[in-house]
């Protein structure tokens, strides 16, 4: 799997949604990636935002409560808890999608018994905290027993099953427009590359758009393409008419010879196919266009020629040979 958990989770939504369920369950909480990037966070404790991650040396102690959890990951049912070495109580449960781990849902920084004021006040001095505003910090910490703690952990791995359902869809959702993406630009190179002139529009008349060996040929932009009158192509009055009546029968027209008028208002035999489509209830043209004038030319010359030839053959058969 090339995403990360951002691109297949909806941070912002589960934001407010830590944020109103510490309305209801006082715990800490936040959605890491395994690069360690937080990507949702409510509630953290004072005593860890303000003093533990603060003391470089007691941040080093928080790190084994991290790699800790980290390690033993495997274990979480539905998941793993330790108490860090600053006698807080740290869980995390591993978010998976599609098989793959790509992150972890961390809640903790609670008590599971009263704490120890005296070890407290030890911390305090051992790093150098303000002993009042620290024990003031651990005062806010929240004591849960077990039967709490359980029964939260259990609402965290359903919230967990429904963050990864969701991570799943957005993954078929990328992976299919990524399909669709990657479709088009096949189809668009094909588009491009086709040697003959190819349009696509409503029934109705509207343009919607062309390939540019077909914009060469006219002699237009597609914008202009886009903005131009129906009726502007076409060299011969009544010749658009008649085609949209002939593909309200037949749904199709092959091989048709028209003339057609560029943009500089040169004229030009072109030959015509269009097929009549439809898709989602509407209707539209699929047309193709190859400028024959160089053929046509040559057929006129040819039949020049060979009408040439028939008048000397005549003259011949009717002169007397000379003989010297």
């Amino acid at each position: 799997m090339k995403y990360s958990l951002s691109d297949l989770i909806d941070i912002e939504q589960l934001q407010v949604l830590q944020d109103r369920l510490n309305e209801i369950y006082p715990f800490p909480s936040s959605i890491i990636d395994n690069d360690g990037k937080i990507l949702t966070a409510t509630a953290w404790q004072d005593i860890c935002t303000k003093f533990h991650r603060i003391s470089k040396d007691c941040e080093n102690e928080c790190k084994i409560s991290d790699r800790y959890i980290l390690e033993h990951l495997h274990e979480a049912n539905p998941a793993i808890s330790y108490e860090c070495p600053h006698g807080l109580i740290d869980s995390a449960a591993p978010i998976i999608i599609e098989g793959q781990h790509l992150g972890n849902f961390f809640t903790g920084q609670f008590f599971l018994k009263k704490p120890d004021l005296d070890f407290f006040r030890n911390q305090a001095k051992k790093f150098g905290f303000d002993e009042k505003k620290y024990l003031e910090a651990v005062s806010k910490v929240p004591i849960w027993n077990k039967k709490q703690l359980n029964s939260y952990l259990l609402f965290i791995k359903s919230l967990i099953d429904v963050i990864s359902c969701f991570g799943l869809k957005k993954l078929k959702e990328i992976e299919t427009n990524k399909i669709i993406k990657e479709r088009e630009n096949y189809y668009h190179f094909m588009f491009e590359s086709l040697p003959v002139g190819v349009g696509f529009g409503e029934a109705g008349g509207k343009i919607l758009d062309a390939n540019q060996y077909l914009l060469d040929m006219i002699g237009y932009g597609l914008n202009e393409y886009q903005q131009l009158d129906n009726d502007a192509l076409y060299h011969i009055p009544g010749e658009r008419q008649k085609i949209i009546a002939d593909l309200k029968k037949q749904k199709k027209i092959r091989n048709r010879e028209i003339l057609l008028r560029r943009k500089n208002n040169s004229i030009f035999y072109a030959m015509l196919n269009i097929d009549l489509v439809e898709k989602d209830g509407k209707q539209y043209l699929l047309t193709t266009i190859r400028d024959i004038s160089e053929q046509k030319r040559a057929i006129e010359t040819l039949k020049n020629q060979m009408h040439h030839l028939e008048i000397f053959k005549g003259i011949s058969k009717n002169s007397k040979t000379l003989v010297i």
